[in-house]
C-alpha cells in the first residue's frame, strides 16, 4: 500500500515538501530540504545541523504530490523520482501571460 505525503511537511525556507534529501534540521531556522541546503551557509557560519534520517527512511517509502500539483500535475512521484520528475514535467513549464482588460490574458 502507497501511502501519500501531506502538505504540511515543508521546508522552513523554500517552504517546498520535504522530498529532496538530505533533510536537515537547523538550529534557529528548522526543517530544512536538499533544495536549500546550500543556501543555510548564506544565512549562518558554522550553523548547528542535524540529519533528519527517520524522516527520510519513511519518506523513502511515500509518494509526493508534483511541485506543479496546482498547474493541474497529477503524478505522485516516489521519494527517488522527485527531481527528475520536477525536470520533465510539462505542467513547469509556466506560460508567459499578457493582461488586458479588452482581451483578457493571453498565454504563450
Amino acid at each position: 500500500m502507497e501511502i501519500e505525503v501531506g502538505d504540511e511537511i515543508t521546508c522552513t525556507l523554500c517552504g517546498s515538501m520535504l522530498s529532496v534529501p538530505p533533510i536537515i534540521d537547523v538550529e534557529d531556522i528548522g526543517i530544512v530540504c536538499g533544495r536549500c541546503q546550500d543556501s543555510i551557509y548564506a544565512k549562518k557560519t558554522n550553523p548547528t545541523i542535524e540529519r533528519q534520517s527517520h524522516y527520510e527512511k519513511i519518506a523513502a517509502s511515500k509518494r509526493f504530490p508534483c511541485k506543479y500539483h496546482l498547474h493541474g500535475c497529477m503524478e505522485k512521484p516516489t521519494w527517488d523520482d522527485v527531481v527528475d520528475h520536477k525536470k520533465s514535467c510539462s505542467f513547469g513549464k509556466i506560460a508567459c501571460c499578457y493582461r488586458s482588460k479588452d482581451i483578457g490574458a493571453i498565454c504563450l
